[in-house]
Formats: C-alpha cells, structure tokens, sequence
C-alpha cells in the first residue's frame, strides 16, 4: 500500500495493483484500501484493474461494479460478484449472460457458474437442457465434470438430457477407479428419471460392481450392529465407503433399495439366489 500512495503514475500503480496476483490471498486490511481508493478512483483503466484485482480476491460487496467487469471482458471476475455476493435478484438478471460465457470457461469460474444454475433451481427458466451443450465438452477436467453434473442433478428436466447419461454409464472407460466419483455424481442426474432404459442400465452396472472386493467389504459393513453415536438406545449399521461399494450403494439408491432398508437392500444384493430372483420378477433377465 505504501508503494502505491508514494507514487501519482497511472501505469506504475496498475503495475503494483498487478503485483498482488502472485500471492494466494488478500488480507483484509488491503482489501479495505484498495476498496476504497478504487471507489474515488477517476482513471477509468486504474479503475478497472482494481476492480478486477479486488473480484479476484474475492472481495465482499462487488455487486455494484458487475457491469464493468463484464464490459470490461473480465468474466471469471463477474460471474464470482454474481455467485458469491449478489443475492437471488442479482443471478436471475445474469444467468442468460453467464450461460453465453460457459463455454469459455473451467476450473473455478466454470464450477461459479454451475452453482448460480444450481441456486436457481426453481426459477421457471432453468432446466436441465440449457446446460446440455456443456456435457459434450471436450475441455473440461474430471472436476469440472463432478460440479456440471451436481448441477444438474438438481434442476429439472433432467429426462432431456438422459440420452447422454446412457452413454456416459455404460462407457467402460468410465468404470475405473479414478474415475469413480464422476460416475457417482453422474448417477445422481439420473436418480428419479423415469425410463424403463435407464433402470436396465442400473441393474448391469449392479450386475458388474456387486462382485467386487469393495462392494463385499461393504456390505459386511452394511450388516453389523454399532451403537448410535446419535442416540445411545439405538444401533446403526456402516454405511458405503470403498469407491465401487460407494457406487453400489448409490445405484440401489437409484432403485429404492429394492423396497428394503439399508440392510436388507445389501444383503438382496449379495446373495445370488435372491438377487437374480428380484431381476426375474422385476422383467431384469428373460
């Protein structure tokens, strides 16, 4: 702060403003200077620079500068003002804008962006199909793909884009290990869709995920008798916690526990007899 009241000189003090990115954070004693010389700010480049300096870091109360972020072409820094600070009238009069910019985004301005859709979620406008041409991204990072996906399990009109999902669960690249919590979270897109499609597909990835060692290991888990921690008088069991038991789990989920609770749900599965007698009886296997 000192270097920058010591000199006058636009481009030397857009240069110190600069500096400020090689550190992780900004103190809040800075953010409280800067925020304040940049709101009597009258060079409109200087200006622009703090603003964005002051968005990057994540600056309480940048509502009122979103505008000329976005003109200024600085969107990672706009669409954060519009998740994090501004309230739900702020995201509805953005969320068209924000839509046209996703394809140009990822990592963090990417996962800000799903989080404004997912706050949204019951505003009549929003559905599932706008975030459609988002799935066939090539550019997008597992990460980014677990936070489009949690996005989407939570608006509607998810049958829209379930011609995808059937390709995704069935895609054996998408059944290792590393890459399982991307197909737990989209399984979660799927859960509660009605299609007769998407049911054969749960019960095949049963079919596969059942005979592993984690999915046995859990469902050992799933049958012992552990004191609540909750409440003394009460016993529960182990829940899921190995990545392909995790994926089980979810898939029964998905198939209501088969009608059983949690127990009785692992224990149908496990067992051969019962477990092709429930396929049988639900038109699983012909």
């Amino acid at each position: 702060m000192e270097l920058y009241e010591q000199t006058e000189d636009v481009q030397t003090r857009i240069e110190i403003v600069e500096s400020y990115y090689k550190f992780q954070q900004l103190p809040s004693r800075q953010k409280t200077y800067f925020k304040k010389v940049c709101n009597g700010e009258g060079n409109s480049k200087l200006r622009m620079v703090l603003i964005k300096m002051l968005s990057h870091f994540r600056t309480p109360g940048m509502e009122d500068q979103i505008d000329a972020l976005w003109d200024f072409g600085a969107y990672p820094e706009a669409i954060f003002v519009i998740c994090y600070s501004g309230g739900r009238a702020v995201k509805e009069a953005w969320w068209a804008r924000v839509l046209e910019k996703m394809y140009s985004l990822r990592g963090q301005p990417f996962w800000d962006a799903c989080n404004i859709f997912s706050t949204l979620k019951d505003y009549p406008e929003i559905h599932a199909r706008l975030l459609k041409d988002q799935l066939y991204r090539t550019d997008l990072d597992q990460n980014d793909k677990n936070f489009l996906f949690t996005c989407l399990s939570k608006l509607n009109g998810r049958e829209k884009v379930v011609d995808y999902f059937l390709n995704y669960l069935t895609d054996e690249k998408n059944h290792e290990r590393t890459e399982y919590s991307t197909l737990i979270h989209a399984i979660w897109v799927t859960k509660d869709i009605e299609d007769l499609r998407l049911k054969q597909v749960w019960v095949s990835l049963l079919d596969k995920f059942r005979t592993t060692q984690d999915a046995k290991d859990d469902y050992a888990g799933s049958q012992l008798r552990l004191k609540s921690l909750i409440n003394p008088n009460e016993y529960c069991c182990a829940g899921a916690r190995r990545p392909f038991g995790v994926i089980c789990s979810n898939l029964m989920g998905c198939l209501d526990h088969f009608g059983l609770d949690y127990r009785g749900a692992w224990k149908l599965l496990m067992d051969n007899e019962q477990w092709t007698r429930w396929k049988q009886e639900h038109g699983f296997v012909l």
